[in-house]
């Protein structure tokens, strides 16, 4: 075979990767945007808004997805607010820790029944890159409820938030 047809077969195989490639990275972007509140089920993590109940939160660690249920239905967990951050920039993993922190814990600390905990869900610099830039404040019971622990959200679903702000 010819030298031009060699490089004419390694194109057609490198544009067909990229296309490949392209597609696969659209996929993974699509479907990711928050949910309505009221959504109940398995969702991404990018997809859990404030307001929603958890039935678990699973160890520390990279959240990838949860299942989200009615709040009368037994819970281990629910969404009590975000903070939206602004920055085009990925701001760094201890500075999104820290802003998340602060945020979440001037909110939970005193929130939910003995033993209960908080947790903050915070945007990685590869989810960064996918528009994730919001972090959750989630509030983590010792043992399964059957009621609303956090405040009512569902009547903040039409409200804007403005960036660097809480939903």
């Amino acid at each position: 075979m010819a030298l031009a047809a060699w490089v004419a077969i390694a194109a057609g195989v490198a544009l067909l990767i990229g296309i490949s490639w392209s597609v696969a990275l659209d996929a993974t972007g699509r479907g990711l945007d928050p949910a309505a509140p009221e959504t109940v089920g398995d969702l991404h993590a990018m997809q859990v808004v404030p307001g929603m109940c958890l039935e678990s939160v699973g160890d520390d660690g990279a959240v990838g997805g949860t299942t989200v249920v009615e709040c009368t239905a037994e819970h281990r967990a629910e969404v009590i607010t975000s903070l939206v951050f602004e920055e085009a920039r990925y701001p760094g993993d201890e500075e999104v820790a820290l802003r998340s922190r602060e945020h979440c814990g001037s909110r939970l600390d005193s929130l939910g029944p003995s033993g209960s905990a908080w947790v903050a869900w915070v945007p990685t610099a590869q989810s960064w890159q996918r528009g994730d830039k919001v972090a959750l404040c989630v509030l983590v019971l010792d043992a399964p409820v059957t009621e609303r622990i956090g405040p009512d959200r569902s009547t903040d679903a039409d409200e804007a938030v403005e960036p660097g702000q809480e939903a």
